[in-house]
């Protein structure tokens, strides 16, 4: 076998050559993992759930630890889960995810509840949904107005 670093040794007249290499932080491969983080928020009326909307957030990060930033953002979006009100209807306007200054994955929707009738057409509420995801796949914030 290979004594010190770099040596060869040939085994079976040349036919298997075995030799030590040592990788240097250079040859690391990178590393690559994608995570989805959401949020949920839920209206209760008398203790009953009546309407539940979700944020999420779908991003890749690359690098090495230590040395991790986010570089896509894949997918995202809100999403009505429950809505039980009656005459009413809710619409999502998504915009664009990005990777923030401070190198987090942000997702950002507009929630409208209105009243489907199309003649009355009167918004009664709007909400902002925004989730932030970190290199490590893990919610690191949100806000809800």
């Amino acid at each position: 076998m290979a004594s010190s670093k770099g040596e060869k040794v040939s085994l079976y007249g040349g036919d298997i050559v075995v030799r030590q290499k040592s990788i240097t932080p250079g040859e690391i491969s990178i590393r690559q993992a994608d995570y989805v983080v959401y949020q949920v928020a839920t209206s209760t009326v008398f203790g009953v759930d009546v309407v539940q909307i979700r944020e999420s957030v779908e991003y890749r990060v690359k690098g090495t630890p230590g040395n991790q930033t986010i570089s896509e953002i894949l997918n995202g979006g809100g999403r009505v889960d429950k809505y039980w009100v009656p005459l009413g209807k809710m619409d999502v306007k998504d915009d664009k995810g990005y990777v923030s200054s401070g190198n987090r994955a942000v997702q950002h929707s507009v929630f409208t509840t209105s009243f489907v009738h199309p003649k009355l057409g009167l918004t009664v509420n709007t909400n902002d949904l925004t989730v932030y995801g970190n290199i490590k796949g893990q919610p690191d914030d949100w806000n809800f107005k």
